[in-house]
């Protein structure tokens, strides 16, 4: 410590300089590691060791220290010092000068001016340099907490406490539910060595007007429980069967995690205790008989609330919010009341505010488990302190030496132990995970046992309904699921009992006498069970080549280890517990398996991130649109994992880009479908065979089936490993794809309707005038006549009433307009017979097309003669058709 010294106590010739005083200079030359008051600051690009000394007036360092810096600046210049350092003992401390360095802390550079020393010491520094580097902080006042001895100071500071009845205010109705019948129990028997006791407190709870006698007939009569104490019983009743009939309020209790944010800051805690809280709240004469119950000298019924009716701890809670409702910084958990503030005196006023609520409402306390003014408090298993929630010591100790545990139930009885103090052990889940892994149960042992006998007892049980009774629940349901929705492991045993006509049931184990017994003390013997056999199955479940399953193989084992590894140890319990590279794994963890270095999600395989791309363009390769590659994807793969990919992989290829088709509002010739997506393939396509192999093999919008199935009834193999259950033969029912490829129609005629505003226009009478669209080269409406309706859909035969010969045409609703004329009365009657067919009529395009020049456009008067003669057909694009010249053989 280094502190300044009065002049005039000094000699006369060190008068003119500024005397400091330093306590400790030279240290030993041992020094603790851990020493909390030394830390290292940096001087340009070294690292200085500095002792923090806060009585300090000036800092100093070492003529050795200051070497190693191995300051070359100008700028760090040694100057003469005035200052005068002596040690504790009175001796002058020789002094080469001073220095003015730049100190770094974390992110904070001050300048400061150091006292240079020819000593083997620690380099210190003063204590207001220190308080501007942050190293230290400055309190100028301390709050101290007073602890009272003796809890039942209490009664002393508020003697109105004592006065308080022991009565809430009101009554309180059981509410049951209708149409109860009452249960009456006969009386239990009391062991001799507490009957005495228990009679005797029986008698103190009458005087008390806790309890009374009955003497009339009750509906209900539960059974007394005696429960001991330390120096005195309790006396509880067990409504085991009115508590199934009682109606609940449901108010939501308290919990030590509700409590907590709500004293934030708090230093001064106090803890008062209800006493015999239930026994405070007066019950309804008709719910007083709904308690009654049975004691060796007699029946008696409740005047109270008594302790073990279900809807006590929520009537109680509600009452004590209610009571404490306004007071900002006390709540309640049930019957135990929890006060804090951030200093004494806020305390105390929340204290004084609780204390006048609890005699308005004549709350009686227990004194002996009151604490006041307290730093910390025990509060509903945990201390409460300033500085946050910590676990009760008592529960550490019971954790500390309990014994290891011998079985299951041991461990399972432990690890509720830890559970409750889970919130203060980082990462328990990965701690205890070895003790969770003895609680599960083997399920493949368990089926296995089943497999071995029913071989076992083939002879007995082969034809015939037999019952299968097994100790393992998760069986029972498994058994009434469908094969594929089996685990992987599972399927081939449920396979081999495919034989026998068996159902599962469950039963517990000690329902199980001579088996359960066995099981626990069986004979040690090889496990000859391979695993090669499950794994030759699952291969042939997939279809693939052995090149590209080994490939898979080493992908799997070089990119998706953690994987493998948490698939075959467990999963945590938390997701955020879940190393993050299989986190998006995490909510299909129980989909997962692995089998011959393999991971599968139900029947797909897990593809690694490498061969990801590769996988998409072989999906992808023969450009069968972005519906298509995703069927095709969710059949293979992991669908979730590569949907982003996918999309992007689609829309961005460059063949896609380049043959993009542009879709117009209204098509001016119908497309023939069937031609434009073979040939869309083949322009995209390299290999025209394998394209159509996979528009085959890829299953339609809408039915799940691919063109094959429909076809032959089976789907061929394509170049993705495929499941052998999707290439399985299925005879599906021709009717019912064909009235879903109906509804389908329907349902785009329904929305096309709907988006273009379609209209259904009015139906045109026989014989009544009309106008016909033009005809190819022509731009007038020509007048007509209909005939009769058409049996195609909207369609009418009409007879031209300007043409020679009475020319017939079929024309669409939409291509006719009726007219005011006058019809033609020149029918001709043959065409209105029913003999009258419409395969003779000429096909004629409905609209006329439009032609890029129309100046271009040149009809003779031959080409019209020719058009309305009725033997000549024309095409759309108005060139004659004329039928080949055939050999008459």
């Amino acid at each position: 410590m280094i502190q300044e010294v009065d002049q005039n106590s000094c000699d006369s010739q060190d008068s003119g300089d500024e005397l400091l005083y330093i306590s400790t200079v030279k240290t030993e030359t041992w020094r603790n590691s851990e020493d909390r008051w030394i830390v290292d600051v940096h001087i340009g690009d070294k690292a200085l060791p500095v002792r923090i000394d806060t009585g300090a007036k000036c800092s100093i360092i070492s003529k050795k220290s200051l070497n190693k810096l191995e300051l070359k600046s100008k700028m760090f210049e040694i100057t003469d010092s005035k200052k005068i350092l002596k040690s504790y003992t009175g001796h002058k401390i020789q002094q080469i000068g001073k220095i003015r360095l730049p100190v770094i802390f974390k992110d904070r550079e001050i300048y400061e001016t150091f006292e240079i020393v020819d000593m083997e010491q620690d380099n210190i520094i003063s204590g207001d340099f220190a308080e501007s580097l942050n190293l230290v902080k400055r309190i100028d006042t301390i709050d101290t907490i007073e602890e009272i001895a003796k809890p039942n100071e209490l009664s002393h500071d508020f003697p109105e406490l004592i006065k308080t009845s022991g009565t809430l205010p009101g009554e309180y109705r059981l509410t049951v539910a209708e149409n109860a019948k009452g249960v009456v129990h006969a009386p239990r028997r009391i062991p001799a060595a507490i009957k005495e006791k228990a009679i005797t407190e029986l008698r103190n709870m009458e005087e008390n007007g806790y309890i009374t006698k009955v003497e009339e007939p009750t509906e209900w009569v539960s059974s007394m429980v005696v429960a001991l104490r330390k120096d005195k019983v309790r006396i509880c009743i067990d409504p085991k069967d009115l508590n199934e009939v009682i109606q609940r309020e449901n108010y939501p209790l308290k919990t030590i995690e509700d409590v907590i944010p709500l004293i934030p800051d708090a230093k001064v805690f106090s803890v008062l205790d209800a006493k015999s809280g239930f026994l405070q709240i007066k019950l309804e004469e008709p719910s007083s008989y709904l308690t009654t119950f049975n004691t060796p000298i007699g029946r008696y019924r409740w005047l109270r609330l008594p302790f073990g009716i279900k809807s006590a701890p929520e009537i109680y809670q509600r009452i004590m919010d209610q009571m404490l409702e306004g007071i900002i910084g006390a709540t309640a958990i049930i019957d135990d009341i929890l006060i804090a503030g951030r200093n004494m005196e806020e305390h105390d006023k929340i204290l004084k505010q609780v204390v006048e609520r609890a005699t308005k409402h004549n709350l009686r306390l227990n004194f002996d488990k009151c604490f006041v003014r307290k730093a910390k408090v025990a509060y509903m298993g945990h201390v409460i302190t300033d500085k946050g929630l910590l676990p009760d010591p008592a529960k550490i100790q019971a954790v500390v030496e309990m014994p290891a545990p011998q079985n299951k139930e041991g461990v399972r009885r432990f690890l509720g132990l830890v559970q409750y103090l889970s919130k203060f052990i980082p990462n328990l889940s990965q701690v205890d995970a070895p003790l969770r892994t003895l609680l599960k149960f083997d399920i493949e042992k368990e089926m296995l046992s089943i497999v071995f006998s029913t071989k076992k007892f083939h002879c007995y049980i082969f034809g015939k309904k037999t019952i299968i009774h097994n100790d393992h629940k998760p069986l029972e349901q498994i058994f009434k699921k469908p094969l594929l929705a089996a685990p992987l492991r599972i399927q081939k045993m449920m396979l081999k009992l495919q034989w026998y006509d068996i159902q599962v049931c469950y039963r517990k184990g000690k329902d199980m006498k001579i088996s359960d017994a066995l099981s626990r003390a069986f004979l040690s013997v090889e496990n000859n069970t391979e695993e090669g056999d499950i794994v030759q199955d699952m291969i042939c479940m997939i279809s693939v080549s052995k090149d590209k399953y080994s490939e898979i193989q080493d992908a799997t084992k070089s990119e998706l280890f953690e994987l493998n590894e948490i698939i075959l140890k467990g999963w945590p319990d938390l997701k955020v517990e879940t190393p993050f590279e299989v986190r998006e794994y995490w909510d299909s963890r129980d989909q997962l398996s692995v089998l011959d270095g393999i991971i599968y999600k139900g029947l797909k395989i897990v593809i690694p991130p490498s061969l990801r791309d590769n996988m998409l363009k072989l999906i992808h390769k023969s450009h069968l649109g972005m519906t298509k590659c995703k069927k095709r994807a969710r059949e293979i793969m992991d669908h979730s994992l590569v949907r982003p990919s996918l999309r992007s992989s689609v829309r961005n290829s460059e063949l896609t880009t380049k043959h993009r088709v542009h879709i117009f509002k209204v098509q001016m010739v119908k497309p023939k479908d069937q031609y434009k997506t073979v040939k869309n393939l083949w322009r995209k396509s390299d290999d025209k065979h394998l394209s159509l192999l996979d528009y085959r093999t890829t299953p339609l919008e809408g039915i799940d089936l691919s063109p094959s199935q429909l076809l032959m009834g089976r789907r061929p193999r394509n170049t993705l490993p495929t499941s052998k259950e999707v290439l399985k033969p299925n005879m599906n029912n021709s009717m019912n794809v064909k009235r879903h490829f109906d509804r389908e129609k329907e349902k785009q005629k329904f929305y096309y309707d709907k988006r273009r505003g379609v209209k259904e226009l009015p139906t045109i009478n026989d014989k009544c005038a009309v106008r016909m669209t033009p005809l190819p080269g022509s731009k007038e409406w020509k007048p007509g006549t209909i005939v009769k309706h058409s049996d195609k859909p909207r369609s009418y035969i009409v007879q031209r009433s300007d043409s020679e010969n009475n020319r017939l045409y079929r024309r669409n609703r939409k291509h006719l307009r009726t007219s005011t004329e006058t019809a033609s009365k020149d029918i001709n009657r043959e065409t209105t017979s029913d003999n009258f067919e419409l395969d003779n009529l000429p096909n004629r395009i409905e609209t006329a097309p439009k032609e890029a020049n129309d100046n271009k456009l040149d009809v003779s008067k031959e080409r019209d003669e020719e058009v309305m003669r009725s033997d000549v057909t024309m095409t759309k694009s108005g060139r004659l058709v004329k039928k080949p010249e055939k050999l008459d053989l």
